[in-house]
C-alpha cells in the first residue's frame, strides 16, 4: 500500500484499490488509537464527509482518525468486476488501510452499510480491530439454515416490498 499526500487529504492504495480520506484531523499523539470511521462503511450513498461533525470531535479526543471512502464510493477506483466487492476484498482495504496507517490495532466504527463491514472486519482480524462500534444497523449472525434476505423481506412485508 502507498500513501500520497494530497493537501488536507491522504489517498492509501492498496490491492490497486484507492481509498481518499481526511488527514488533517491526525493528532502529534499518534501513539493514541485509530479509529476508523465507515458509512458504506457508509450508508448509501455516502461519503467521508457524512463524517465531518465527528471527525473533529474524536481527533479532539486525542485519536487518530480517518475516515475512508470504500472502493466504488466517492473518487475511489470503481472496479467494474461485482466479485471486486464482496466483503472479503471490502475487509482487506480496510486492513491495508490499517497496515499502511503504521497502525497495529484500530476501533472501527460503521453506520449503516459499514456496519456489516466493521463487524466482518472484527470478526475476520480480531487481531488488528480491538473494538467495534455498529450504528444504525444491529449485528447479526447468519445461521446456515437462514433464508436470503430478500425471502425475509417479502415475508414481512407481503406484496408491498420492492427488492
Amino acid at each position: 500500500m502507498t500513501i500520497v499526500t494530497q493537501g488536507k487529504q491522504i489517498i492509501e492504495q492498496t490491492g490497486g484499490i484507492s481509498l481518499l480520506s481526511l488527514n488533517n484531523l491526525i493528532r502529534d499523539s499518534d501513539l493514541s488509537s485509530l479509529v476508523v470511521l465507515l458509512d458504506c462503511c457508509h450508508g448509501f450513498p455516502e461519503c467521508w464527509y457524512s463524517w465531518r461533525h465527528q471527525l473533529a470531535a474524536i481527533a479532539e479526543a486525542g485519536f487518530h482518525v480517518v475516515a475512508p471512502d470504500i472502493r466504488g464510493y466517492g473518487q475511489t477506483d470503481q472496479p467494474e468486476s461485482v466479485e471486486a466487492y464482496n466483503i472479503l476484498e471490502l475487509t482487506s482495504d480496510i486492513v491495508g488501510l490499517v497496515h499502511a496507517l503504521d497502525q497495529e490495532q484500530a476501533i472501527i466504527v460503521g453506520h449503516d452499510h459499514g456496519a456489516t463491514l466493521a463487524w466482518h472486519c472484527a470478526l475476520l482480524r480480531p487481531d488488528l480491530f480491538k473494538a467495534i462500534a455498529l450504528l444504525s444497523v444491529p449485528y447479526r449472525a447468519k445461521a446456515w439454515e437462514s433464508r436470503p434476505p430478500t425471502e425475509m423481506l417479502k415475508l414481512m412485508s407481503g406484496e408491498q416490498q420492492f427488492y
